[in-house]
């Protein structure tokens, strides 16, 4: 039984590119999907597809303006880089209503030499304008007068005779100031330790504590749904006019569309409709969703998501504008490792968080790279390699054979003389039948002579020897 049709496969088509502006210089394979199984389409896109509501498209690496390459995060050991755990902090700041201060002030701080020598006599003042040392005039003072008794009311005030040597010489303000931070510090992490909120003083914070060291009734605040879009869900339904509002907003301030061009129809062309069919395995529901992100009962983001058997894929993410410096597409993508590392508790084999593609020879496209660590397709075997192992040849060239193994080929190849088995769908006879039955049947003529043949072996090479026994072809 097949469970996935596509149709109006097209070889080539030109259109201009969305990153270096040029025109007609973007070359793209494309076809529309009818419907995909989540198995299939988690092959295509391991052979560098992507998809737009139905329509999926492959890149024509060697010919493209822009080479794109998928990448893909491996969730399961993602390392947070200090700016990426700085943007975490910060939201947690602002949903405990907190606002960055650049120094931390104590009591001590605030308190002035003039202030703690007011009631020193005047004699005492002068003598301690003449001292430069760190001795506390104010004790040495009391001390010389417990000594001398009713003699000083007689001979004046004793000249000073220096610091106490029986005494540990004063601190500075400042270093008074940083002791005291220090203390606070170390108390609040002795409560933690008692309270079991943390191991020991030593413990390394893992990914999940950024995420959840807000109490509950704060972290609560913010609240994320899963809501399937395709087929519609109840939820998305009763919330898919806000969501086409935020989305309309997005697109308007941070992009400059017009509101024509994101009007709702475009929206669910574009998010909303999707070829996947729903499914359900062990606990986790396959296909696609919006990830809605509720600040106190207000819609402030949406992610795009479609959950496959080995991944969760990013589509797109949009947001309030209003909430900008809270750089949201980058908490977003965290927010998304997250819930990709919570499937693998009940899924094992998802294990990595898809990006979409990522632009090397567009410097703006390469922030995709800071989730460590990140792994590129090779357009030509189709196998995943480091990021870091990948850059220096990109930098070289836009277009790059990201295997270093020259003799290493495709091993999900489609040959030409498989084109027979390639399955198909033709209206008239109502039955899904391979390619060579169909040309028994079929005059020439309406196979237009061989340059049928022609794009069906490309069709194939295109989708891969596996895809190709399970994809149906609605052939017009």
């Amino acid at each position: 039984m097949f469970s996935s049709l596509v149709y109006q496969f097209s070889t080539d088509r030109c259109s201009s590119c969305g990153y270096c502006k040029q025109k007609s210089s973007s070359r793209s394979h494309g076809m529309i999907a009818h419907m995909l199984s989540v198995n299939d389409y988690q092959d295509l896109i391991d052979r560098g597809w992507r998809r737009s509501g139905t329509y999926c498209y492959k890149p024509i690496m060697a010919e493209t303006c822009c080479p794109s390459y998928t990448i893909r995060c491996d969730a399961e050991n993602i390392k947070l880089s200090k700016s990426q755990k700085k943007i975490l902090n910060k939201f947690n700041k602002f949903l405990n209503h907190e606002q960055p201060q650049d120094s931390i002030e104590d009591d001590c701080a605030n308190e002035s030499p003039s202030k703690s020598q007011s009631n020193l006599p005047k004699l005492a003042k002068n003598e301690m304008k003449k001292d430069t040392s760190s001795t506390d005039i104010n004790e040495a003072h009391t001390s010389d007068s417990i000594k001398t008794g009713n003699e000083e009311s007689r001979t004046g005030t004793k000249k000073g005779i220096g610091a106490d040597p029986n005494r540990a010489p004063c601190k500075k303000a400042k270093l008074i100031r940083l002791e005291k931070k220090q203390a606070k510090i170390k108390s609040k992490d002795t409560a933690k330790v008692e309270s079991g909120s943390i191991k020991s003083q030593n413990y390394e914070k893992q990914f999940e504590d950024y995420l959840t060291e807000l109490p509950e009734d704060i972290r609560n605040r913010l609240q994320i749904k899963l809501v399937r879009t395709a087929p519609p869900s109840n939820e998305w339904k009763a919330t898919e006019t806000v969501s086409h509002q935020l989305y309309q907003r997005y697109q308007m301030v941070i992009h400059g569309d017009s509101a024509q061009k994101c009007n709702k129809a475009q929206f669910e062309h574009f998010l909303v409709t999707s070829p996947l069919k729903a499914e359900t395995r062990n606990s986790v529901d396959f296909g696609s969703f919006h990830q809605q992100y509720w600040l106190d009962g207000n819609l402030i983001a949406v992610g795009v998501i479609d959950i496959l058997p080995k991944c969760v894929s990013s589509v797109y993410f949009f947001y309030d504008p209003s909430y900008g410096n809270l750089s949201l597409g980058t908490y977003g993508a965290i927010r998304e490792i997250g819930f990709t590392r919570q499937l693998q508790q009940k899924c094992a084999d998802i294990k990595y968080y898809y990006m979409g593609f990522y632009i090397h020879s567009c410097p703006k496209m390469r922030y995709k790279g800071n989730y460590s660590p990140s792994y590129l397709l090779c357009p030509e075997t189709f196998e995943w390699f480091p990021l870091k192992d990948c850059v220096g040849k990109l930098d070289r060239e836009k277009y790059a054979r990201l295997n270093p193994n020259l003799d290493a080929i495709d091993t999900n190849e489609f040959k030409e003389n498989q084109v027979n088995e390639l399955v198909v769908f033709y209206p008239p006879t109502s039955i899904c039948l391979d390619y060579s039955r169909l040309k028994s049947m079929v005059s020439r003529y309406e196979l237009q002579d061989d340059m049928c043949e022609v794009n069906m072996i490309q069709y194939g090479k295109l989708i891969g020897k596996e895809c190709s026994r399970r994809i149906v072809m609605y052939f017009t």
